[in-house]
């Protein structure tokens, strides 16, 4: 019979973003299991932490501001609820989460096993912000101290040690994706994405998911798109934190006479009603990728997927998707236009392939299992 523990878990913060994301579906996973869990985030409430505590699991925050270094308050805040959760397993997550996690062993006289979680690639240190690049820094000088280093990708763990970070204790365990939540098929009464942008149901719509970021390269992609609404028809949405008409650095990007066909919708909470709405999913990252959940939710949702060569997802959508190389508009005009030019029927049966490959390969269901494993194998240690 399996113990119960207790889990502590240290995030850098609880906005909407892919560790966020995946942190939500272990904890919802964990329903059931042998395991009490507490949340803590290092800076304030995000639209993550509401879902968190829906699940019933308490989250507690540490207050920080971005770029702010911790006082000494913050440290003594951070002891009293690590001592009165009293963690057999303090899982950190991101840079900061798991600095944070082994000082709460090291300074705070805690015994608890300690596992950080990287969760991007490394290509280029020149990519990083100052501060940033200092923390990797200091990462890979303690990176022996933790009892296990997890890595979403096999690239990152490869590129993490290539600069120092220990590799006597670390392993992969890929993102997990939820199979009933996204699905081909919705509700007819919840499909309304092409009536709200006035795009036929025989239309081609192509979905991009992810914040406005310079390494998610929407310079690329609105480049492509640019391209691509010009020679065929087909309509291209955008979603995400800061990618609307409101932010002059991703809006100007879009031909004037483009814009009826481009769409910036800003963040959505509704990703799983507008992904089976839509024909094709395409990622752009230029770096820091690792393992791209809205791809694997896209696959998940039946959808033909093109991505760059970047972290994992080549090997996330396998010989089923199509991979061009980052920063190359033209190569993905190329990839894309030979998805546009398929069939309803054609593109359909790639999708149902994509579909496939998460429920053989990476459920969330499978995924929990393999981290609820390594907890109960650190504890037993």
């Amino acid at each position: 019979m399996r113990m119960q523990i207790n889990i502590l878990h240290i995030i850098t913060d609880l906005d909407t973003g892919g560790a966020e994301m995946m942190l939500y579906k272990l904890l919802a996973e964990s329903a059931g299991k042998p395991v009490n869990q507490l949340v803590i985030s290092l800076m304030g409430e995000g639209p993550v932490q509401a879902k968190i505590e829906a699940l019933g699991i308490e989250v507690k925050n540490l207050e920080l501001r971005q770029g702010q270094t911790p006082k000494l308050r913050s440290f003594k805040l951070l002891r009293q609820m690590i001592k009165q959760f009293q963690p057999n397993v303090i899982q950190g997550w991101m840079y900061h989460g798991n600095l944070a996690a082994s000082m709460g062993v090291m300074f705070l006289g805690v015994k608890a096993k300690v596992v950080w979680n990287i969760r991007q690639t490394l290509y280029d240190f020149v990519n990083e912000k100052s501060k940033t690049r200092l923390i990797i820094r200091l990462s890979a000088w303690l990176s022996k101290r933790p009892d296990c280093i997890l890595y979403n990708s096999s690239l990152s763990r490869q590129q993490h040690e290539g600069i120092g970070f220990s590799s006597v204790k670390s392993q992969v365990i890929a993102n997990g994706f939820d199979t009933q939540k996204f699905q081909s098929e919705t509700d007819k009464s919840t499909r309304n994405l092409r009536s709200q942008l006035g795009v036929a149901e025989d239309v081609c719509v192509v979905i991009h998911v992810s914040r406005a970021h310079p390494m998610k390269d929407h310079i690329t992609l609105i480049a492509a798109a640019n391209t691509l609404v010009k020679q065929c028809d087909v309509h291209f949405v955008l979603i995400g934190r800061g990618v609307s008409e409101d932010n002059p650095e991703i809006a100007n990007l879009v031909d004037l006479e483009n814009k009826a066909n481009i769409h910036l919708l800003g963040e959505r909470a509704d990703i799983a009603q507008l992904l089976p709405e839509s024909d094709i999913a395409v990622q752009s990252s230029a770096w820091g990728e690792g393992f791209p959940n809205a791809i694997g939710e896209a696959m998940s949702c039946g959808l033909p997927c093109v991505v760059t060569d970047v972290g994992d997802s080549a090997m996330l959508v396998g010989d089923i998707g199509k991979v061009v190389p980052a920063s190359s508009p033209t190569k993905m005009v190329e990839a894309l236009s030979q998805f546009i030019q398929m069939s309803v029927g054609e593109r359909s049966e790639v999708g149902q392939q994509s579909r496939q490959r998460i429920i053989d390969c990476f459920t969330i269901e499978k995924i929990s299992q393999e981290y609820h494993a390594l907890y109960q194998q650190l504890v037993k240690d």
